[in-house]
């Protein structure tokens, strides 16, 4: 079951950065403005599907607003991470955050790992350099710029903390206050995205209202979805373990978009990464 729900947070993750690709691709310009959108379609997404009601209890105000600095920093990051490099190597790069979840299940939460476990996990990290490995700088596309290189810092960074501050907050409340910790971080990163926006972007403000609010309301939802399904996932699978998975799949449906959608080549090297991916993702699944 965990291993499947994982699979769906890839896929709703792979389409969320294949429309915020294409609509930056095309309009550029009012990109903090566009993701305040997916903040805002992301926030709808978990206030409709809520069926218990709601319930803030008074510490998970403070996991809702670091959620909310966290939200912002990743969703813009990656936006202009998308812009102005391939799609393969910023998908790719982004596996990277399971440094920080592995670290903390092992470490912090103790979660217990066999020799095949710690092998596989070796596996994964190696696949993950061999796949951001690009001697031929037109292998992907792209060249390697400092502009992007710092926005994948963020992005890595950030989207690596939320999800241990996720996994956090359903512990300490015992997996009963997921969508309102949701709420809360994408209610602060819509108004905080809204705000620079409103102050950077206002002379996009119409083509935004053109042309991003479809893009950016189904891309919102999808991440909502997303992050949704892994954040269950984690009742399932330990998280030192769901974050090797899911960047397995993540290598192997970014390889295969890559190639047969934005026609981007991948190296030897970067294929055999995607192997080494593939062979890892079924140790980790040896009981």
């Amino acid at each position: 079951m965990g291993v499947l729900l994982l699979f769906g947070s890839s896929m709703a993750h792979q389409l969320e950065s294949m429309l915020v690709k294409n609509y930056k691709h095309k309009y550029g310009d009012g990109g903090l403005l566009f993701n305040a959108l997916m903040s805002l379609f992301a926030l709808i997404y978990f206030v409709v599907s809520d069926k218990d009601g709601f319930f803030f209890p008074q510490g998970i105000w403070g996991y809702g607003i670091m959620g909310a600095a966290l939200y912002a920093i990743g969703f813009y990051s990656v936006y202009i991470a998308m812009g102005c490099g391939s799609y393969a190597l910023t998908n790719l790069l982004m596996s990277f955050t399971s440094v920080f979840t592995i670290g903390f299940g092992l470490i912090y939460l103790k979660e217990p790992a066999t020799g095949i476990t710690y092998f596989a996990i070796v596996l994964s990290f190696l696949s993950i350099l061999l796949m951001n490995y690009k001697k031929d700088e037109n292998a992907s596309g792209n060249l390697v710029t400092p502009k992007w290189l710092l926005c994948m810092l963020l992005g890595i960074t950030s989207n690596g903390i939320l999800t241990i501050l996720s996994r956090l907050q359903q512990i300490h409340f015992e997996n009963q206050c997921t969508n309102e910790y949701l709420i809360i971080s994408l209610s602060g990163s819509f108004i905080a995205l809204l705000v620079a926006g409103i102050t950077k972007d206002r002379k996009n403000l119409a083509n935004i209202s053109k042309y991003g609010v479809f893009t950016g309301a189904v891309a919102g939802i999808l991440n909502g979805v997303g992050n949704y399904i892994r954040i269950q996932s984690y009742l399932y699978i330990p998280i030192m373990l769901a974050a090797p998975i899911e960047s397995g799949m993540k290598i192997v449906l970014t390889f295969v978009i890559a190639f047969l959608i934005y026609k981007e080549k991948l190296t030897k090297t970067q294929m055999l990464g995607a192997g080494l991916s593939g062979v890892a993702l079924i140790l980790l699944n040896i009981k």
